[in-house]
């Protein structure tokens, strides 16, 4: 069984997945190998190669600085995209097909599902929704526009199995996924 939790920065994705995981199941965080591929020589070449040098922080890729650059200008988030996507999809089909290998069932935290083109690989996608007010709350690190530019530039899935609101207390969100697995 794959289950795939989708959704908005700040719904509650990653609290749910490792809710998930300590069912039993083996997690995969398409955020850890995000950041895992920036850090990786040649694709920092490419980024700064497109973007400039204002994106390191101590000769590093600044997520926040290359956040702040794609996520405020359309053509270099396509760009970005273009560079990123490819590599990462490859990488976690990887990361999922070692996985399978191992006969657990796996957990996979996904805000990009449909870009990365994995809603046939999974058996179950679990969408979960939060209030913008409350988006801005639990992600303070961002302030209101930037959250706002993120949002309005992730493409989340309309085709999922279940929808979960997280607009209440993490109880009430780990009852609700309860639910959810105890339907499998």
């Amino acid at each position: 069984m794959i289950i795939a939790i989708t959704g908005y920065i700040g719904s509650g994705k990653t609290t749910l997945a490792r809710f998930i995981q300590k069912q039993g199941f083996e997690y995969i965080s398409a955020d850890s190998m995000g950041h895992e591929l920036l850090k990786k020589e040649p694709i920092k070449k490419r980024l700064l190669k497109e973007f400039g040098k204002d994106i390191l922080s101590n000769n590093k890729i600044c997520r926040r600085r290359l956040g702040r650059l794609v996520f405020t200008d359309t053509k270099k988030l396509k760009k970005f995209n273009k560079i990123i996507h490819p590599l990462l999809e490859k990488e976690l089909k990887t990361r999922i097909k070692q996985a399978k290998q191992t006969k657990k069932d796996i957990v996979i935290d996904v805000a990009l599902l449909k870009e990365l083109k994995l809603q046939k690989t999974a058996n179950k996608v679990i969408l979960v929704k939060s209030k913008k007010s409350l988006i801005c709350k639990r992600k303070t690190k961002y302030t209101k526009q930037q959250l706002t530019n993120i949002i309005k530039n992730q493409n989340i899935t309309n085709k999922y199995d279940f929808c979960i609101l997280n607009n209440t207390t993490k109880q009430d969100l780990i009852r609700k996924t309860r639910k959810i697995l105890n339907r499998k």
